[in-house]
């Protein structure tokens, strides 16, 4: 008597949807919708892209040519201790800033402003 084999066919298809205009809390709604309820068995693959302003080119350019991208550290800082004195993240932050590697990209002014903040701590 001859064994017999089944074979099974495996078969993928693909659907995409490009959503335009949307509201990104819309959106991540939504794909928490479509996962929580997705059929078992089903995956879904979602990628979200961002449009960007025409003026991003020269916000990019405003950085290739050497300005300092830590140009709010005074605001930062501040709102890492603002409402806590002791925050631990806030103490790191400066510890990092006062590193040489880190150091020699801030202008003077924002040197002594870091090693102010520091002291206050």
């Amino acid at each position: 008597m001859a064994k017999s084999k089944e074979n099974f066919e495996r078969r993928t298809y693909g659907r995409k949807i490009r959503i335009y205009d949307a509201n990104l809390e819309v959106v991540d709604l939504w794909l928490g919708y479509l996962k929580k309820n997705s059929v078992w068995g089903v995956g879904v693959k979602a990628n979200l892209y961002k449009q960007e302003p025409l003026s991003v080119t020269s916000d990019m350019n405003k950085f290739s040519d050497g300005e300092s991208t830590l140009s709010d550290v005074t605001a930062s800082l501040d709102a890492l201790t603002k409402e806590n004195s002791n925050n631990p993240v806030a103490k790191r932050v400066l510890e990092l800033l006062e590193d040489p590697a880190f150091a020699k990209h801030l202008s003077p002014e924002q040197l002594k402003e870091v090693q102010a903040k520091s002291e206050s701590l």
